[in-house]
């Protein structure tokens, strides 16, 4: 399984609340825009080929005489170089710490619709058996077939989860082909605050969120670092931050309680058939 949009997605983690049932980072990685998830083995992720430079840099580094030798006094530590060639040396400039891209994100890359609401299409049986089959499936390192996944419950239930997202209305999960596609996690935040504009700005968020990620990050262990990078992402001239001040004018002050009450126990996927396709509330 590659790196993607879809895997970002399907974590357990929110934008702001972290869900403790997590294993894999990759698939929590937004399950709470709020980190990652704790490290451990990824349950679909990219595969880590990027090559590392870091050796290269330190046999440099042991060779550079430029550096300042110890003072006589051993408690003294040596100062950097100045970067004018002196003696003397101001602060140190911290470098970049992930591979986010600070380049800012248009909210219109990311299309909504209403969520497609069907209380008592499903039962909670029906979502563990769901939720069951796709850990097993991403645990195997398989990209699950939606034909066989939908084929797990009633025709019902999975009218009510699946769909290409071509009508009108968004289904939990979206696919396309046989695959998985997108998780509408706005579907859940839509249904809990009422509002189809929280939705969608809940939804355009977490996937900037991804977006600002994928681009320049090569490995597994990159890419989660860079998704628990909240600040350089929704913070002051982080690429996500226009985005995110809309959501929180379209969802107010009860955001925190939406997504609380959105939380799946294994994967996002869950809180949105829990809201549209079980509760309708």
């Amino acid at each position: 399984m590659k790196l993607g949009r879809y895997v970002g997605l399907v974590s357990l983690t929110g934008l702001f609340v972290t869900a403790a049932a997590c294993s894999n980072p990759m698939t929590e990685a937004l399950q709470t825009l709020a980190d990652a998830g704790p490290g451990g083995d990824t349950k679909g992720g990219k595969s880590s080929s990027g090559s590392n430079k870091d050796d290269d840099e330190d046999e440099h580094d042991d060779k550079d005489e430029s550096k300042p030798k110890p003072s006589d006094n051993d408690d003294d530590p040596p100062l950097p170089p100045a970067k004018d060639g002196g003696s003397e040396a101001g602060p140190p400039v911290p470098g970049p710490t992930t591979c986010l891209d600070p380049t800012p994100i248009n909210a219109g890359l990311f299309p909504y619709k209403k969520a497609r609401v069907t209380p008592g299409a499903c039962t909670n049986a029906e979502l563990n058996t769901l939720s069951s089959y796709f850990t097993t499936q991403t645990d195997n390192g398989v990209d699950p077939s939606v034909a066989q996944w939908s084929a797990q419950v009633s025709a019902r239930c999975a009218q009510c989860v699946f769909s290409d997202g071509t009508g009108t209305t968004w289904t939990p999960i979206i696919t396309a082909g046989d695959q998985l596609s997108n998780v509408n996690r706005g579907g859940c935040l839509e249904v809990k605050s009422g509002k189809e504009s929280c939705g969608r700005a809940y939804q355009q968020a977490t996937e900037c969120r991804v977006e600002a990620c994928l681009s320049l990050c090569q490995t597994q262990s990159e890419f989660n670092q860079c998704l628990s990078d909240t600040d350089g992402i929704f913070g002051p001239g982080g690429p996500c931050k226009p985005i995110l001040d809309v959501m929180s004018l379209e969802c107010g002050a009860n955001f925190g309680a939406y997504e609380t009450a959105c939380q799946g126990t294994n994967w996002s996927f869950e809180g949105s058939i829990k809201a549209q396709c079980i509760n309708g509330n």
